[in-house]
């Protein structure tokens, strides 16, 4: 596809930005620079403002109903404030993390298949550097690791990697993120590569071979559990959708084949998968979590009033040995009450899936859903580390394409009938 002379556009400009503040400078990224310059850069607002003049300043075209959800969130949280004695700073934590990434579901891309396309091209290299990273790390021996854990001294981060090392499993930090961050980065490498070439009938930048293959690698590398289950999930939705099933057939078998009798496979992904169910809870303390605060006479979130950022945490903390909830939904439920919960997910799940059914893109519709699936099995889509705007931003791209081609469908059927 031709690449029009709109380059620099405001909107491209837009989009750059975003793609290099949702993916690139990433929470690890700002605690690295941060202990560099001696500032907090975890929660930066500048960035956001942009996220803002853009929605304003296309605000005829935008949609006004995800306009409205926001304002209510923000009134609604602004009385749970007053009425829990919230501190500000967690209010303004919100704000930041999950109201202002909330109007990227609503905003209206201009020449949007154009926009993807860009996107897509971007950010297929930032994945394919970042498993080329995990592959160096993997020959090194978690060289690379070892010196981004000297980097993030004295946080969790550092911590978990040293938990990995100690536990003889290799998984994928990088400065891109945590290894299920990298999952859910993977999750999103394959399903806006599969979305744009089913739905615009056209090539990306990266082969479809290629980009099984760096899905695959990236997966294996990242070793999630419940992330290798869906993206398995995926190809073989692939495989069933796929005009070339023997193909397509044959080079998963031969995958296979040599993924499964490698000693990596053996060493990890399966170690991994033993130690959960020999610990009693292969969730890794999501079930026990929950369990807690069944069992507990403290646990009842309320309808309207949630405790607040991170509050979740203090409530499991005090009637378990666990750190966290590790279950956005339920971190969401404690946090900010009943309907402001329901508010948030109307937003990034509801809506987008409704609107792709009414397309009948049930296509799109399951491919998002299965990366929701995984994006709510471990906290960080409810700990305002950027999980939330990069759900936001995926969702504008698969919202837009799913726009572009109801329209592009109309516009054939219109003219087919003159």
């Amino acid at each position: 596809m031709m690449i029009s002379k709109t380059l620099f556009s405001f909107q491209n400009i837009f989009v750059f930005i975003l793609i290099f503040y949702t993916f690139l400078f990433s929470n690890i990224s700002k605690i690295i620079l941060g202990n560099l310059i001696g500032l907090n850069l975890v929660y930066s607002f500048l960035p956001l403002f942009f996220i803002i003049i853009f929605y304003l300043v296309n605000f005829k075209k935008n949609s006004k109903l995800i306009l409205f959800l926001a304002l209510f969130l923000q009134a609604m949280l602004s009385i749970n404030q007053i009425g829990s004695q919230i501190v500000f700073s967690n209010l303004m934590i919100f704000i930041i993390s999950f109201l202002i990434p909330s109007l990227l579901v609503g905003i209206k891309l201009k020449d949007p298949q154009e926009t993807i396309l860009r996107v897509i091209t971007i950010y297929n290299w930032i994945i394919f550097a970042n498993v080329i990273y995990g592959i160096l790390d993997l020959i090194t021996q978690k060289k690379l690791q070892l010196f981004l854990a000297q980097l993030l001294n004295s946080t969790h981060y550092a911590n978990s990697i040293g938990n990995d090392l100690g536990n003889g499993v290799y998984r994928l930090f990088s400065p891109l993120g945590h290894p299920l961050t990298n999952t859910l980065l993977i999750l999103f490498f394959i399903v806006l590569n599969i979305s744009y070439i089913r739905y615009f009938n056209e090539k990306t930048n990266f082969k479809l071979s290629n980009i099984y293959l760096i899905t695959i690698i990236g997966a294996l590398l990242c070793n999630s559990k419940t992330g290798l289950i869906i993206i398995l999930v995926i190809l073989i939705s692939v495989f069933i959708t796929n005009k070339k099933r023997l193909k397509f057939f044959i080079i998963m078998i031969l995958s296979g084949i040599i993924v499964f009798s490698t000693d990596f496979f053996k060493d990890n992904i399966v170690k991994r998968f033993v130690n959960a169910a020999e610990s009693g809870d292969i969730s890794n303390g999501r079930l026990t979590a929950i369990k807690s605060l069944m069992e507990s006479p403290y646990s009842q979130p309320d309808f309207f009033i949630g405790g607040g950022f991170g509050s979740s945490n203090y409530l499991i903390q005090s009637i378990s040995h666990l750190n966290n909830i590790e279950v956005p939904l339920i971190m969401f439920l404690y946090d900010y009450g009943i309907l402001n919960t329901f508010i948030i997910y109307l937003i990034i799940f509801i809506l987008p899936v409704s609107i792709f059914i009414i397309k009948k893109h049930f296509y799109l519709s399951f491919l998002y859903t299965m990366v929701f699936i995984f994006a709510n099995t471990y906290n960080g889509l409810a700990t305002g580390i950027g999980i939330y705007q990069m759900m936001c931003f995926l969702l504008m791209l698969l919202l837009n394409l799913s726009d572009s081609v109801k329209k592009m469908g109309d516009q054939v059927s219109n003219e087919g009938v003159r």
